[in-house]
């Protein structure tokens, strides 16, 4: 209504707060959102509830760079965000830790 982009974590949050899951959350959130980032999980089998709760947790350990600027994640930080979270399998794991940075080379991957 006033004109601002919708950023990639209140789309999140819409569709968590719809209680959407697995293959139609990621319907949903990829119909208003797509990027590299995300298709690579989505390709990688992360179910989209999980991605959605992955989202969150970056945002959660997330610190400015030098300049202040946030949403440049580290993989220090990709690694902090998936340790918060239960459940997953290494595969998983690996999918969304490279899903932050899809040029971050794989043998850094501590998931792999």
């Amino acid at each position: 209504e006033n004109g601002d982009k919708i950023t990639k974590q209140q789309v999140a949050d819409i569709v968590l707060d719809m209680a959407q899951n697995g293959s139609d959350a990621w319907k949903m959130y990829l119909s208003m959102y797509d990027g590299e980032k995300d298709l690579y999980a989505y390709n990688e089998g992360v179910a989209g509830d999980t991605y959605m709760e992955f989202i969150m947790s970056l945002d959660e350990v997330d610190e400015p760079t030098k300049s202040g600027k946030y949403g440049t994640y580290t993989q220090d930080e990709a690694t902090a965000a998936i340790e918060m979270l239960d459940g997953l399998s290494r595969k998983e794991k690996a999918a969304l830790w490279q899903s932050v940075n899809t040029s971050w080379k794989e043998k850094n991957n501590p998931f792999k």
